[in-house]
């Protein structure tokens, strides 16, 4: 058993921090209950959702809309990310008037057959993951912890769905959230700010002590279902999209389908940078300010430039260890203002990632998410693709300099 208190602002005692080395591993099971919710807290999720999609592996969730403050949008959106519907799902919005649905507890079952689960006060918003001062145990059946007390958590969660309690609706498919929204339970906007939230310094108030994110969240990918068009960026209008060759959309359907459900996004490589040319140059500010910036696609934050993220690579079967993601600077501090995302990872047998790198330069690399900070090279192409990439894409995007694009399938 161990304590989490992030109120010495240490990002090791986030709800965050616990998700994403709790699910590295994968799940067989997952189950969750949080207040309060929000879409961009599932960023985490994102690779553990989708293994419980495509496996119908077993998934309960319960979020509550407390005061009619869950969006609607975002009940979709999560829809969307289970799978509703499928055998293996299980979704419920509970609301009570005069009362909170206010529980949050976290459990995952492991491939290997360990549980663990996290119980405290973080609700699955971003707020709650890396903002918030927040406190809760984490217990684990691979540290020694009972799993009769894992057991319980788990058992507490499905018993809403087999007891079919009171102020909770399970929800079947899309138009059982429109049946919440239309009878006032979702918002159908975000509910505005009450004055006390919103006046911070004014108005008389003493001024008081902002916090910052403790750590940088994975974007949520976005919905193809929720963007204007698969042709250019969303918030572009049609005579921004950028002067390419256009080829057939049958083959760009072909090439990229078999990604459609998969979280994957792309990036156009350039040159590569660095001596033996093994990093890629990742962008902070773009053309139409659609997607902010490829460095985003990592879940990196382009404000924590002192940070080192550590990913995973995976590429024609092999994982290679020790990638990293920076803000390179000169023992004087000196920068050349770029992230990057060095190649040089290592696999099992002590082989260089690097060695590979000559064939991704001036290509369009596919990256899958795996797990958190973990992801395969599942396509390389040459840049004479990229309208097909852009056609398949549901939102894409291109540095304000280079012209190097990026997008989401």
């Amino acid at each position: 058993m161990k304590y989490f208190d992030s109120g010495e602002r240490n990002p090791e005692h986030t709800l965050a921090r616990w998700l994403e080395n709790a699910l590295s591993e994968g799940v067989s099971e997952l189950r969750l209950q949080t207040g309060f919710f929000s879409l961009d807290g599932i960023g985490l999720l994102i690779p553990a959702l989708d293994q419980c999609k495509h496996n119908d592996l077993p998934t309960s969730i319960l979020i509550g809309s407390n005061d009619a403050g869950t969006l609607k949008d975002d009940v979709v959106g999560l829809v969307d990310a289970i799978g509703i519907p499928r055998n293996g799902a299980q979704l419920g919005i509970v609301s009570y008037d005069g009362a909170f649905f206010h529980p949050k507890t976290y459990y995952i079952k492991r491939p290997d057959g360990s549980e663990a689960a996290f119980v405290g006060s973080a609700n699955l918003t971003t707020s709650g993951l890396v903002l918030h001062v927040e406190a809760g145990i984490a217990l684990d059946t691979r540290d020694g912890d009972a799993p009769d007390h894992l057991s319980q958590i788990a058992a507490a969660i499905d018993s809403w769905f087999s007891q079919n309690r009171v102020g909770m609706t399970s929800i079947s498919g899309l138009a059982t959230v429109d049946t919440l929204a239309t009878s006032g339970v979702l918002a159908v906007t975000r509910p505005a700010r009450s004055s006390s939230q919103s006046q911070g310094s004014m108005g008389g108030r003493t001024a008081r002590p902002r916090l910052q994110n403790l750590i940088a969240l994975p974007n949520v990918p976005t919905n193809a279902s929720q963007t204007r068009s698969n042709s250019v960026p969303v918030a572009a209008t049609a005579s921004a999209a950028p002067a390419t060759t256009p080829i057939p959309a049958t083959t760009s359907t072909g090439l990229l389908a078999p990604f459609a459900n998969q979280n994957a996004f792309w990036l156009e490589t350039g040159a590569l940078t660095g001596g033996s040319r093994n990093q890629l140059d990742l962008s902070m500010i773009t053309k139409y300010g659609v997607i902010h910036g490829s460095l985003s696609l990592f879940g990196v934050n382009s404000n924590a430039t002192g940070t080192v993220t550590h990913v995973t690579i995976r590429y024609q079967g092999n994982d290679y260890f020790g990638n990293s993601i920076k803000y390179p600077s000169t023992a004087s501090g000196q920068t050349n203002g770029t992230w990057r995302l060095q190649l040089n990872g290592l696999n099992s047998s002590g082989q260089k990632l690097t060695v590979f790198c000559s064939r991704f330069v001036n290509q369009i690399l596919l990256f899958k998410p795996i797990a958190a900070n973990h992801y395969e090279i599942v396509l390389t192409q040459p840049r004479s693709a990229l309208a097909s990439f852009i056609a398949s894409s549901s939102v894409w995007d291109c540095n304000r300099g280079a012209g190097r694009h990026f997008g989401l399938i």
